[in-house]
């Protein structure tokens, strides 16, 4: 796989989270009588929006952290299964009557790169979806485990929820929240070789780091360059 960084341009992109200035005829223009009544208004209308905004209840920090060292000990979890080493493994993080829980048996597609998250069949009658997670085995040579993929990107606006990686060559946990983080703020942009043979560059966010499972992974292109000059 022929891999370069680049830096990343800035363009209208749903997943870099960039965008172009848009003027907006709605808005009036501050020049005459009626424009500054105009935007008088809009500005007392805003000014209201934003008081009855302080009054509502925020999102606790709390519960965001609970929400991180849920995602922690879950990927722990499936970092131990079988051959979580060297296979995917992916779940869901739901709260149900109350309890925030995670997949009890994550799913696998017995693939070092490749996993699927079914919601839906992982996801039992009452449960509240919150979260996604699956592990990324220590693989440098063939891709990069500490990023997130365009795929893991799409479920996660998909389901409007968090999706957290585990990085087994260092152990520790990225999140990616579509609803505050944005895809240009952090990891790089790389040269991809696609199946069909055209080369393409692709957004790989890294996310932020928001804990550790206290283990590491084997590195897995180490042991096959290995294996293959062991093998006659």
């Amino acid at each position: 796989m022929d891999i370069t960084a680049r830096q990343a341009r800035a363009d209208d992109n749903p997943l870099t989270g960039t965008h172009k200035a848009i003027e907006d005829s709605r808005i009036p223009r501050v020049g005459t009588m009626i424009g500054a009544a105009l935007w008088t208004r809009l500005v007392r209308r805003v000014v209201v929006a934003l008081a009855i905004t302080a009054l509502l209840p925020l999102p606790s920090i709390a519960d965001e952290q609970n929400l991180e060292a849920v995602a922690v000990r879950a990927l722990r979890w499936a970092f131990y299964a079988s051959n979580g080493y060297r296979w995917e493994y992916s779940g869901i993080l739901v709260i149900h009557n109350g309890q925030l829980r995670y997949s009890a048996s994550p799913d696998t597609l017995k693939q070092v790169d490749a996993v699927e998250i079914d919601v839906e069949k992982q996801r039992t009658p009452g449960d509240i979806l919150v979260g996604l997670y699956h592990t990324h085995p220590c693989n440098p040579d063939e891709y990069f485990p500490q990023y997130f993929s365009p795929q893991d990107l799409v479920s996660a606006f998909f389901w409007h929820v968090p999706t957290f990686i585990l990085d087994e060559c260092t152990g520790e946990v990225h999140e990616f929240d579509p609803l505050r983080d944005r895809a240009a703020d952090t990891g790089t942009v790389v040269r991809v070789l696609r199946k069909d043979g055209k080369r393409t560059w692709v957004r790989l966010p890294a996310g932020r780091v928001v804990g550790d499972i206290g283990d590491q992974g084997p590195d897995l292109s180490l042991i096959a360059q290995l294996m293959s000059q062991t093998t006659p």
